[in-house]
């Protein structure tokens, strides 16, 4: 029997009835590249706008939410010139996000979010931005698809993040939980308002063309990635300590001077280790206190560390304290170490100062005995959040530096010099060392850093404490 040709007609009518009404939602899903933007987009504000202070998800999920929003935009920003702005800004956060996970695998994590934070302002401004170009974008396609304009959950969003924003800008302090709850469930109403939205668009057969594009998705959440761990890997190899400037030690003149300590009993490895300066400012000291202190009850350290605290008359008045360290053996040195001084005239009644700080830092190795300047000393004045009297100002006597990990006999001591202001009050000037125990920190913080924040947590630093203590009765100086 002899077939008709099939005619165009009875070709597209054979297709209607042989494939389903419409394709699955699964399908459209991903084949749609407006619902597969605005997920990425709306799960990237998520992200960002959440913050949870555990597991380093303060930092993970923001990364992550940064690179959805790059990704969503991307695929948007022929549509409108609302989300081409959208988009650049995307770009611009995603750098920036690089830069500070980068960042705070290095010692110069501190610095890095002081410098943003003087800009915190103008990068709250870019954030507001990219949400206000967000909700006239969003209006834009609506018009487009032949709906009201009206865009409530957007605005909302902006409205919302303004808020915040201005809140972090008066940093107030934690809020009570009902109250963080309710801005939360806030925030993610605001989210499924716009999630409804968007399938509204789909709904009236809004579809968009996603931008041609050389870079494949996947390809940028791996240069993301790849960037991200390669940065962290050279932060933690070659910016775990200060630099320092080691020098062959030059041997010291002074032996007179050095005979004469030695009598009045300071320790003889002090005496050797102190400066030009400092041995001519010891000539004709009248007089020595001196205490050692090997720390038997700090685990970390065993017998390791030793801390000889002097306190040299120099004359009727003026007393040169000194706070001396030695690693007798290697405890293993990670990067960074620190000190933190509280002086004698910080009460300013009994005493005061009466020069500046000095002090040298040295190893030996082959024989050959090495010394460097302290990488930071000085006074800093620093406000602080301590448990149990609320915020503080202090001003503490910091010195930052680092150890060689080759050597050994690393030591090195700080002084300085007060004066007797009130016969009979103590002289009272106590000395923490912080050691750094482990290599493994994100964010790093410094030895000072540690301090600073009041941590009570021993993780990555321990921390010896000792104090010279003393008064002077009738021109003679005893201990406390």
């Amino acid at each position: 029997m002899r077939k008709e040709p099939m005619t165009e007609r009875d070709f597209d009518l054979l297709l209607e009835t042989s494939l389903p009404e419409a394709p699955p939602s699964d399908v459209t899903k991903w084949v749609n590249p407006w619902r597969t933007a605005m997920d990425r987009i709306l799960v990237g504000f998520a992200l960002k706008g959440i913050t949870l202070h555990f597991f380093l998800l303060q930092y993970i999920l923001p990364a992550i939410g940064s690179v959805l929003l790059l990704l969503g935009f991307r695929s948007l920003r022929k549509e409108n010139l609302w989300f081409r702005l959208c988009y650049l800004i995307s770009v611009f956060q995603v750098a920036e996000t690089l830069v500070c996970l980068v960042a705070n695998a290095t010692i110069y994590s501190g610095a890095v979010n002081r410098f943003l934070l003087g800009y915190a302002v103008p990068l709250l401004g870019v954030n507001l931005i990219q949400l206000l170009c967000f909700w006239l974008g969003f209006r834009a396609v609506r018009k487009k698809a032949g709906l009201a304009p009206g865009a409530a959950s957007a605005f909302a969003l902006l409205v919302w993040s303004a808020i915040i924003s201005w809140l972090g800008l008066l940093e107030v302090g934690n809020m009570p939980l009902l109250i963080g709850g309710i801005i939360l469930v806030l925030y993610l109403c605001i989210l499924r308002c716009l999630w409804v939205l968007s399938t509204r668009l789909d709904e009236a057969g809004y579809a968009v063309r996603a931008a041609p594009v050389r870079v494949e998705d996947g390809l940028v959440v791996k240069i993301f990635a790849g960037v991200l761990v390669v940065g962290m890997a050279v932060g933690y190899a070659f910016f775990d300590s200060y630099p320092m400037a080691w020098t062959p030690a030059v041997e010291t003149g002074h032996q007179e001077i050095k005979d004469h300590l030695v009598e009045l009993g300071v320790p003889e490895q002090v005496v050797n280790d102190l400066t030009e300066e400092d041995l001519a400012a010891c000539e004709g000291a009248l007089q020595v206190i001196v205490e050692q202190q090997r720390n038997h009850d700090v685990n970390f350290y065993g017998d390791e560390l030793l801390v000889s605290e002097l306190a040299i008359q120099l004359d009727e008045d003026t007393w040169k304290l000194i706070h001396h360290f030695w690693w007798e053996n290697d405890p293993g040195f990670y990067g960074m170490e620190g000190i933190q001084i509280w002086p004698a005239y910080r009460q300013g009644e009994g005493w005061a100062q009466a020069g500046d700080w000095t002090g040298q830092l040295l190893h030996d190795r082959d024989g050959q005995a090495y010394t460097a300047h302290y990488y930071r000393l000085g006074e800093e004045t620093y406000t602080s959040q301590t448990i149990f009297w609320g915020e503080q100002t202090s001003t503490d006597v910091f010195a930052e530096f680092s150890l060689p990990k080759e050597g050994e006999n690393h030591r090195g001591y700080v002084a300085y010099d007060v004066q007797e202001v009130r016969e009979g009050w103590v002289a009272d000037s106590w000395l923490n060392y912080i050691h750094q125990s482990s290599k493994v920190q994100y964010p790093v913080r410094t030895p000072v850093e540690y301090r600073k924040s009041g941590s009570w947590s021993n993780h990555p630093y321990t921390m010896v404490q000792t104090a010279l203590q003393f008064r002077v009765e009738e021109g003679t100086a005893k201990r406390f």
